[in-house]
């Protein structure tokens, strides 16, 4: 006999959050408190650290997911996204490094 719960959704997350788009529908969605502040600075600092988060869990479980989403978001707050460096543009950078302008050439090759 043919089940009439929903089918799962292919990224195996429950299907209750199959309308998430954004950061701020996963936060309504999982019913975490969030700062809009520090949201909308960021947001996909927030939803990389959560992707890597959901990684490691099983993500058919509302509540691993839910504490996944709260674990970003606490990392971010903590931490903030220049700690994390998860973006290749950060990455690249050394911590402190700091360029001089004088260093910076103009299109021409001058300083």
């Amino acid at each position: 006999m043919p089940t009439t719960e929903p089918a799962g959704r292919p990224d195996g997350l429950p299907p209750a959050l199959a309308g998430c788009r954004d950061a701020e529908d996963w936060f309504a969605a999982l019913r975490v408190a969030y700062d809009p502040r520090v949201l909308d600075v960021g947001r996909l600092h927030v939803l990389r650290l959560f992707g890597r988060e959901l990684e490691a869990i099983d993500r058919s479980d509302p509540v691993a997911v839910r504490n996944a989403l709260e674990r970003a978001y606490r990392a971010l707050v903590e931490a903030g996204p220049l700690e994390h460096r998860l973006f290749k543009v950060l990455a690249d950078r050394a911590p402190g490094q700091f360029v001089p302008v004088e260093q910076v050439l103009i299109e021409g090759g001058e300083a």
